[in-house]
C-alpha cells in the first residue's frame, strides 16, 4: 500500500482548512448583511421616534401655552411649569399618548364653551 506523503497530508489538511475557512467566511458576511439591516430599521424607529417625541413635547408647549393664555386674567389661575413626564412609562405608544393628549385638548375646549362664563373675555 501506498501512503500519502507528509507533504501530500499537509496539503490535503490546509485544503481542508482553508475552505472551512472560506464557507465560514461567507456565513459571517451573509450574517453581516442581515446585522446591518436589523441595525438600519433599529436606526430609523429611533429616529422617528425621537422626531415624533420633539413633534409631541412642541405640541404640548404649545397647548401648555394656550391654556395659560385664556385662563391669563382669572385671579384664581397660578401658571406653572409645564410638568415633566411620569415615570415610568405607561406603554403606550406616541400615537396613544398623543390622541390622549388631544382628546384632553378637545375635551377642555369643549367644557369651556359649554360654561362660557367661565372665562372673562378680554374684548
Amino acid at each position: 500500500m501506498n501512503e500519502p506523503s507528509a507533504s501530500e497530508r499537509y496539503r490535503a489538511i490546509t485544503g481542508q482548512v482553508d475552505e472551512a475557512v472560506r464557507r465560514m467566511q461567507k456565513v459571517d458576511a451573509e450574517r453581516a448583511k442581515e446585522l446591518s439591516e436589523v441595525v438600519r430599521q433599529a436606526k430609523a424607529r429611533h429616529e422617528k421616534a425621537e422626531r415624533q417625541l420633539e413633534e409631541t413635547e412642541a405640541d404640548l408647549k404649545e397647548s401648555w401655552r394656550e391654556v395659560g393664555n385664556l385662563f391669563y386674567d382669572e385671579r384664581w389661575f397660578q401658571m406653572k411649569p409645564l410638568p415633566k413626564p411620569m415615570l415610568p412609562a405607561d406603554g403606550l405608544s406616541m400615537e396613544q399618548r398623543t390622541a390622549r393628549i388631544k382628546a384632553a385638548q378637545t375635551a377642555l375646549e369643549e367644557l369651556l364653551r359649554k360654561r362660557g362664563g367661565l372665562i372673562r373675555r378680554r374684548d
